[in-house]
């Protein structure tokens, strides 16, 4: 499906509100989704922020490379 947008698969955008780069295409979409349905994130109601769930510390925190501690 990724294959299939027609558009690049994965490509930089600035956020205009936070004015900092975030990952977008269809590659981006498909891994949030992907998170969401794992439980790794969660998007607070109401809000675009989304949140790193304990699941998603432990399945991300390699790739994120977040400390364990924290």
């Amino acid at each position: 499906a990724v294959r299939e947008a027609g558009r690049g698969v994965a490509y930089g955008c600035l956020d205009w509100s936070e004015r900092r780069d975030h990952l977008a295409g269809p590659l981006a979409a498909a891994l949030l989704t992907q998170c969401l349905a794992q439980g790794w994130l969660q998007r607070p109601a109401g809000d675009r922020a989304l949140l790193l769930t304990p699941p998603g510390r432990q399945a991300l925190g390699p790739w994120l490379r977040l400390d364990e501690s924290a």
